[in-house]
């Protein structure tokens, strides 16, 4: 934060699961990019959560508004919700139907996750090469703290190459800083990060979400 309130120690990224044995059977191509999932061939073969009860899902929506812009941004989500039969309430549950075997791709995220935790799945995370959606997991100190010094060395801590290991290792998150990831995570050099800008779309979340609801009824 520029302000210094809190430092990024991770970051969540939103990517696809690809399921490739469902995928191989539907005779689809393995998507690399958002823009890919505007393919008819994808028809209820894509999940996703819902932005009325996922962050994932909002990050998606107002992230890919971000990039490509309201008309051209609108234009492609009608496209791509064309393709998704029904929407999951958590960003978690895409993945995991992915998993099942359900639907070839599931929008989720850190989509590396589930394949670490399931070696023997035909899953394969896709980091959209168009734009990496993301937000960062952060660590702060609170204000008033009866020991500050050990909050900042804690900080420190956080942030060292130790420290990012130890936390990559309890949680598998893109850490923020040059570290060696561990085997299946990816480095954040790796990834093809859009400048999110969190406090817009914070701002603007009831109004994009009314405009989602009034877009998509059928969900």
């Amino acid at each position: 934060d520029k302000e210094g309130y809190w430092t990024g120690v991770s970051i969540v990224v939103v990517g696809f699961l690809v399921n490739q044995e469902r995928l191989k059977q539907k005779g689809l191509k393995q998507p690399k990019t958002w823009a890919d999932l505007a393919d008819s061939s994808y028809r209820n073969e894509i999940m996703a959560s819902n932005p009325n009860t996922s962050g994932t899902a909002y990050t998606t929506v107002s992230g890919v508004l971000q990039v490509m812009g309201l008309d051209k941004g609108w234009t492609f989500l009608d496209k791509m919700y064309e393709n998704i039969p029904f929407l999951e309430k958590s960003g978690s549950a895409p993945g995991k139907k992915a998993l099942a075997g359900e639907f070839a791709i599931g929008i989720a995220p850190d989509p590396h996750n589930l394949p670490l935790r399931n070696p023997g799945a035909p899953l394969v995370p896709v980091f959209p090469t168009d734009g990496v959606l993301a937000w960062p997991s952060p660590v702060a100190m609170i204000n008033g703290a009866k020991h500050p010094n050990n909050a900042k060395l804690f900080i420190d801590w956080c942030l060292s190459a130790k420290g990012q290991t130890v936390l990559m290792k309890a949680s598998p998150r893109v850490p923020t800083t040059n570290v060696k990831t561990l085997k299946g995570v990816p480095s954040v050099n790796d990834l093809n990060l859009v400048a999110y800008d969190h406090l817009k779309w914070g701002a603007a979340r009831e109004k994009i979400v009314e405009s989602f609801n009034e877009r998509y009824p059928q969900y």
